[in-house]
């Protein structure tokens, strides 16, 4: 019997300690599980901050995305019309060699017409000198001196001549002066080189009239495209800057 009370009394010692064992797990467990709730609610509400910080670096990336596309689209315009200006600078140089050559060769044309016409004047002052001195050598050898005088006052002299010549450039008068038919056939070159000179001068005028007209419209071109492309330059500066400034803000706030 004293063996059964001490075995007895030993599986009720037993029991006690393993009941307190148990309410002391049941403890632990009931502490860890608050701390697991507390932990997971702290976890719930960081992924909510976190799924906030998200949408709003989503949000902050659709933005983004749309001005880099805008910009994008921006730099092809201003590719584009920077190619235009390009081009419109190159016809420009064109059209200004082009005037240039054009003025030199006018410039030529013009000499060349001044140096035939004087070449043509000296040789025409040569005849008309050689044909006074014959008449007045005539006149002196075969005539009397009333005859002389009446041969004079018939004949104008060259230097007379001459002069009635130069204040008429159609040569009207130099054809009634009677000195001869190459006197003619030289005032009738005269004649012909000076309209040839006066079809080329209007020509001359009139491909003048045609190059400011093109450099009118080529600088009114170049003016609006340059207006174009310092507008598209300011809003990618613009664009630039508020880009860098969200990519800072982004990385300043994670």
């Amino acid at each position: 019997m004293e063996t059964q009370r001490k075995q007895v009394h030993a599986f009720k010692l037993e029991q006690a300690k393993w009941e307190n064992e148990l309410q002391l797990k049941i403890k632990k467990f009931a502490h860890d599980r608050k701390l697991l709730s507390e932990h997971n609610i702290e976890l719930q509400e960081a992924l909510t901050s976190l799924e906030e910080k998200f949408a709003k670096q989503q949000s902050g990336m659709d933005s983004q995305t749309t001005q880099i596309i805008a910009l994008e689209s921006l730099l092809r315009e201003k590719t584009i019309e920077t190619q235009e200006l390009e081009q419109l600078r190159l016809k420009n140089e064109e059209l200004s060699q082009w005037e240039r050559f054009h003025r030199a060769d006018a410039a030529a044309v013009e000499q060349t017409r001044k140096l035939e016409q004087q070449e043509l004047l000296n040789h025409l002052e040569r005849i008309l000198l050689a044909t006074s001195l014959q008449e007045d050598t005539t006149a002196t050898v075969n005539a009397t001196s009333g005859a002389a005088k009446s041969s004079s006052g018939q004949s104008a002299p060259c230097s007379e001549k001459l002069g009635r010549r130069r204040s008429a450039p159609d040569g009207s008068a130099l054809r009634k002066s009677g000195c001869g038919t190459n006197e003619e056939t030289l005032n009738a070159r005269i004649v012909e080189l000076e309209k040839l000179c006066k079809q080329k001068d209007q020509s001359i005028n009139s491909l003048k009239s045609v190059v400011d007209q093109q450099e009118s419209v080529f600088g009114e071109k170049v003016k609006i495209l340059t207006a174009k492309y310092d507008q598209v330059k300011a809003i990618n500066l613009a664009l630039q800057k508020r880009l860098l400034n969200t990519l800072t803000d982004d990385a300043t706030n994670p």
